[in-house]
C-alpha cells in the first residue's frame, strides 16, 4: 500500500523508522525551500538544463569531464615521469577507492532513509530513490581530495601549478553540488553531507593505503 508523502506537513520525505526522521524540522524546511529555489531558477533555461544533465549524468559527458580532468593533472604535474608500474598502481588505488566511495554513499542512503525530491509516494515493497548523501557529491569529493593529496606528494612546495589545480578541484565540487540541486535531484543537505562524507573517506582511505605501502599518503 502506498503512503502519500504529501500528507507530511514538514515534507521530511523519510522511510519509516529511519534516521531521516530525526532531522530538525527547521533544517528540513530550509533544505526544501532552498532546493526549490535552485530548481526554479533554471526552469526558464531548458536548453542549459539539458546540457548540464548531459555533462554530469550521461556517460559521454562524464567521460569528457574525466579526460579533461586527467589532462589538466598531467599538464600541471607531468605525471608520465612516473614509472608505468607506479602509474598503474595509483590508478588501481583510485578505481578501488572510487568504487568503495560509491558503495559507502549508497549504504549511508539506506541507513538515513531520505527520499529524493521527485519521489511522491512510498511503496514498502520497493526501495525508492534515496537522497542523503548525494553519490555525485560524495564521489566527487573523494576523487578531488585524493588528487589534492596526490598533487601534494608530487609537488611538496605550494607552487602556482598546485594553486591552479586545487582551485579547479574546489570549483569542480561546487559545480557538481549546484548541478544536483538545479536538476532537482537533491537537497542542499544531501550535497553538503556528500562533501563531508567523501572528504573524510578520502583521508581515511589515503591513510590506509599509505600504511599498506609504508609511504606518505597518496
Amino acid at each position: 500500500m502506498n503512503a502519500d508523502l504529501e500528507s507530511d506537513p514538514l515534507k521530511t520525505r523519510c522511510l519509516p523508522d529511519s534516521l531521516c526522521l530525526k532531522l530538525p524540522a527547521s533544517l528540513v524546511e530550509w533544505d526544501r525551500s532552498t532546493r526549490v529555489s535552485c530548481h526554479k531558477s533554471m526552469e526558464a533555461h531548458p536548453k542549459s538544463v539539458e546540457a548540464l544533465r548531459w555533462l554530469v549524468e550521461k556517460p559521454p559527458g562524464i567521460s569528457l569531464m574525466a579526460v579533461l580532468f586527467l589532462l589538466l593533472f598531467w599538464r600541471l604535474f607531468r605525471w608520465p615521469k612516473l614509472r608505468p608500474g607506479e602509474i598503474l598502481r595509483k590508478l588501481i588505488y583510485l578505481v578501488v577507492g572510487a568504487g568503495l566511495s560509491d558503495l559507502l554513499a549508497s549504504s549511508l542512503k539506506v541507513a538515513i532513509g531520505r527520499l529524493k525530491p521527485h519521489v511522491t509516494f512510498y511503496n514498502p515493497n520497493v526501495l525508492p530513490a534515496l537522497s542523503l548523501p548525494s553519490n555525485h557529491a560524495f564521489n566527487t569529493a573523494f576523487i578531488c581530495v585524493w588528487f589534492c593529496l596526490e598533487s601534494a606528494r608530487l609537488q611538496e612546495k605550494f607552487t602556482g601549478a598546485r594553486f591552479i589545480f586545487v582551485s579547479f578541484l574546489f570549483a569542480l565540487v561546487a559545480f557538481i553540488d549546484v548541478s544536483r540541486m538545479v536538476l532537482g535531484q537533491h537537497y542542499p543537505l544531501d550535497v553538503i553531507g556528500g562533501n563531508i562524507g567523501g572528504t573524510l573517506f578520502a583521508l581515511i582511505y589515503s591513510f590506509l593505503v599509505s600504511r599498506v605501502r609504508s609511504t606518505k599518503p597518496l
